[in-house]
């Protein structure tokens, strides 16, 4: 438990790390989007029992692609649920923070056709727990680009050989053109992207019309490249009561690598 602690508190790659309890009236720079709300000391983004939700949060202040880490816990809950949380790093440009994309199978990413435009540009990175169409299975991480409804456009997707309900530590860098993405201390996508100078962080989830879960992140350490020249740093939510049981993760040792190239700027 206390090297797990000492990692959730390190530094990231370049920059400094700022962290502030999600408590008082205003959301801390953070602008929740459909059913996602605050729930303690994590952002909720859909709950069980909501049919057909879709939920997002992305922070207001756009930060420096080139250099970025951040570390979080993502909570699907114990005992199942669809459909998975991504995490997104977009275009700032094309992508405000009130952006909501599509539910049932969408996971608050994807357009929704004829309605509304989802995320535009850049990256998701995404645990999903239901198979649609074009998905590999039902419990697996994959980085995203796009989609349409619960047509979600792929760049390259990784079996995990344990469901991924629950509690899990997951930890992204992205580091001058190399987007690493490790679970519960395994590396399991390595791939070689370009993302727009400026991104626009933030996380999607969504429910369907027959499964819902509770779908909760908690941030535990965020840095970019000269992310305070560029307007302050992220805002982070504290660890809470997400840190008990948390001796359970990490032991996943084997390790996948994928190396695929694409510009996305």
């Amino acid at each position: 438990m206390p090297v797990l602690v000492a990692l959730l508190v390190s530094a990231g790659p370049a920059g400094a790390s700022v962290a502030w309890p999600p408590t008082g009236p205003s959301n801390h720079g953070w602008t929740l989007n459909g059913s996602a709300a605050w729930t303690g000391g994590a952002i909720g983004l859909t709950s069980a029992g909501g049919v057909s939700q879709a939920g997002s949060a992305f922070y207001g202040t756009p930060q420096m692609s080139a250099g970025f880490h951040i570390q979080f816990f993502l909570n699907m809950g114990a005992t199942g649920g669809a459909d998975g949380i991504t995490f997104v790093m977009a275009d700032a440009d094309q992508t405000p923070p009130t952006t909501l994309g599509a539910a049932n199978g969408g996971l608050g990413f994807t357009n929704t056709p004829g309605l509304v435009d989802g995320v535009q540009g850049g990256i998701g990175v995404a645990f999903v727990t239901h198979q649609d169409q074009g998905d590999p299975s039902n419990n697996f991480v994959g980085v995203l680009t796009g989609g349409s409804g619960s047509q979600k456009d792929w760049l390259d997707t990784s079996e995990v050989p344990f469901p991924l309900y629950g509690l899990h530590l997951v930890d992204v860098t992205y580091d001058h053109g190399e987007l690493t993405v490790g679970l519960d201390g395994a590396n399991v996508l390595v791939l070689t992207v370009t993302l727009p100078s400026s991104v626009r962080v933030g996380f999607t989830s969504s429910n369907n019309a027959s499964s819902t879960g509770d779908h909760q992140v908690t941030i535990c350490n965020c840095t970019s490249e000269d992310q305070l020249s560029a307007g302050g740093a992220l805002g982070l939510l504290t660890m809470g009561a997400l840190g008990a049981g948390i001796f359970a993760v990490g032991m996943w040792s084997a390790r996948r690598r994928h190396r695929r190239s694409i510009t996305l700027a």
